[in-house]
């Protein structure tokens, strides 16, 4: 945990300032490392909360490299300054069958959603049918991540992109019944 939480704010814009974050100082060897080894260590983690702090990481990397400042891009490495197989790896997790890799997923793509803003808005038609099968997959833990995840997604793009998501909305309430419940 201690580890992971270090490389959170090492690497991140988003747990500290620009100024102290590492990413545009490594080498591309290491960019490329660590994007690759953040996906490994995901997919064989079996803690919970390491999985989480796994999931933060990979989408605060990721939104951090999405925005990073023109004068910092200037000082990256092509690799540095561009994840191109992070939805990818994205979309892989979420067609896994593993319960807390789609979880893990979900919680990438809020942290994206979030930070990112309209950047996502281009993924609206692919993302209707993940919300669609996320919200009804039979873990509880998925459909609260996959609400969270939608919630995060509508509340960053413009308000032109939320319509198609409307039909979402009577499963989103009905979750919400049986989260009260339970």
């Amino acid at each position: 945990l201690f580890c992971i939480s270090h490389l959170r704010r090492q690497l991140s814009n988003f747990v500290d300032t620009l100024d102290t974050s590492l990413w545009h100082k490594l080498t591309a060897e290491n960019q490329k490392y660590v994007k690759e080894f953040l996906f490994t260590a995901l997919t064989t983690e079996q803690n919970p909360k390491n999985l989480s702090l796994l999931a933060d990481l990979i989408g605060e990397v990721g939104a951090t490299i999405k925005l990073l400042d023109p004068e910092i891009q200037k000082l990256c490495s092509e690799e540095g300054r561009q994840w191109n197989d992070l939805m990818q790896n994205v979309w892989g997790l979420l067609n896994s069958g593993n319960a807390d890799l789609v979880q893990s997923a979900l919680q990438i793509m809020a942290i994206l959603f979030v930070n990112c803003k309209n950047e996502y808005a281009v993924y609206k038609d692919e993302l209707l049918p993940v919300f669609k099968q996320t919200l009804e997959h039979e873990s509880l833990k998925v459909r609260g991540a996959a609400i969270e995840t939608l919630c995060a997604f509508l509340k960053g793009v413009d308000s032109k992109h939320c319509k198609a998501f409307a039909d979402l909305m009577p499963i989103v309430f009905s979750n919400l019944l049986i989260f009260v419940e339970k």
